[in-house]
């Protein structure tokens, strides 16, 4: 079976119904979860090699490598790429010799900073760095000499910046500003979701950015947005006879260019494994439209990484991964509320004020500098939030 290829799902806030462009264009029976099946990985892993030779293959043919050698699905930790700067296209060059599996992938991951976990009969790349450590930012441009910007920017990292990490959290290590330096004191997922709202702000306030990484990352339009072409590309296919959904999903990316992966992981949780069978057509139907067809029979959804690159996971699986986005708003502030007060609560109670703290893992905050909302949500509300703010631009 392909590998890490697989994962696009359900266009969120797109709902089945009669005229829905997303039901199928033929009516196929239901999937069935097929049956649970026992992998040793310990001794797929302890499989010897004689010699093998990996020559600038992107990472995502290296871990296809491991998969159909072993049988042991693999997932990766998309994030942990991101943070190290890394894609599925990014090369491995390893020679072994009188080696094993597990060796392999061990020193293939190595110098990219990355190794694995074994769960529930599956491995997951992972980033190998997960220890604490203490990095000061300078955020000058951001607070300036102002104590009141500089607590708001301690008290949106903890807001914002993977707000459940920081539970558990000593007082004495909760972030902090230091002069002109937030100082932030925790694991490096939780580094870089700091670094990643400090961008944001900048990009929203028109600064220039300070860290090495893609500026496409943190500009103004939201993930989806940034998909939107790939999303739009028309495709067809047609399989008539029960066929793997990574196989399937291997199609799709063949054909719109998509980067397609699953999390095994999570379909795992819910029955679906790479030996999920089911037919599937699409007739000259968008990307967006023609994952939601292929995936709402399985109850999955799709989570958008970069412009081209979709994850397939589970509806639960994206509630816990919530996204920060920015959403300009000064065109929708009346003269009554300056401070976008009126505005959150009315997009909160729109798409529930149980989504948002303390009720809920969400949050939504007002930065007036930018005259922009900060959005912690699944990327499905994300979408939902999206589309309201553009019904209310489109009123009087």
């Amino acid at each position: 079976p392909p590998v890490p290829a697989g994962e696009p799902a359900a266009a969120p806030g797109e709902a089945a119904g009669a005229g829905d462009p997303s039901a199928p264009s033929v009516a196929f029976p239901p999937p069935q979860r097929p049956a649970p099946r026992e992998i040793d990985v310990a001794a797929q892993l302890a499989t010897p090699i004689l010699e093998i030779v990996f020559e600038d293959t992107p990472l995502d043919g290296f871990l296809q490598f491991v998969w159909q050698f072993s049988t042991v699905p693999v997932s990766v930790d998309l994030d942990a790429l991101q943070r190290r700067k890394l894609n599925l296209h990014t090369p491995i060059r390893l020679t072994r010799s009188d080696t094993s599996l597990g060796e392999v992938l061990a020193a293939g991951l190595q110098p990219l900073g990355l190794g694995y976990v074994v769960a529930a009969g599956q491995l997951r790349i992972v980033d190998a760095d997960q220890q604490p450590r203490e990095v000061r930012y300078p955020v000058d441009d951001l607070i300036g000499d102002d104590q009141a910007a500089a607590a708001t920017l301690v008290r949106w990292v903890a807001t914002f910046a993977q707000p459940a990490a920081w539970a558990a959290v000593g007082e004495g290590n909760r972030p902090r500003v230091e002069g002109q330096s937030l100082v932030v004191q925790h694991t490096p997922a939780v580094q870089f979701a700091v670094v990643e709202l400090l961008e944001r702000l900048r990009a929203a306030r028109q600064l220039p950015l300070r860290s090495d990484y893609d500026a496409a990352m943190f500009q103004l339009p939201t993930r989806r947005e940034r998909a939107s072409q790939k999303l739009a590309e028309t495709f067809l296919l047609n399989f008539t006879q029960p066929t793997p959904l990574p196989r399937i999903l291997q199609r799709i990316g063949e054909d719109t260019g998509a980067h397609l992966v699953v999390d095994w992981q999570a379909l795992g949780q819910s029955g679906w494994t790479p030996e999920t069978r089911l037919q599937f057509s699409s007739d000259s139907r968008p990307l967006r439209v023609a994952l939601n067809s292929l995936l709402r029979p399985l109850d999955l959804v799709y989570r958008v990484i970069d412009a081209e690159t979709i994850e397939v996971t589970t509806s639960q699986a994206l509630e816990q991964d919530p996204d920060l986005e920015c959403y300009k708003v000064d065109g929708l502030l009346k003269n009554d509320d300056p401070d976008a007060r009126q505005l959150m609560d009315r997009t909160q109670q729109t798409l529930g004020k149980d989504l948002f703290a303390p009720a809920g893992a969400g949050a939504m905050q007002f930065d007036p500098a930018s005259q922009c909302l900060l959005v912690l949500l699944p990327q499905s509300r994300q979408l939902e939030l999206y589309e309201l703010l553009l019904q209310l631009r489109a009123r009087p």
